[in-house]
């Protein structure tokens, strides 16, 4: 459980980041299990401003950016 709870809740729904993860990891199963739910990388610690933030703490290289903005 994360202390800002909001903070969690939006990366995981609101970030392209996520969504894209998302698509990745729904996309080879037939129903979202809790499997699923526990491979989530853990944003607890991390801080949600904008999608450059996220790139950064997760230290996503140019190309792989590229690759998301370009589903977007």
């Amino acid at each position: 459980e994360a202390d800002d709870t909001d903070t969690v809740l939006s990366i995981y729904t609101e970030s392209k980041l996520f969504v894209f993860v998302h698509w990745l990891m729904v996309s080879d199963f037939p129903m979202v299990s809790k499997t699923y739910i526990e491979s989530l990388p853990d944003v607890t610690q991390c801080t949600y401003k904008n999608e450059a933030d996220l790139y950064e703490q997760f230290n996503l290289t140019s190309d792989e950016i590229n690759r998301i903005e370009s589903i977007f």
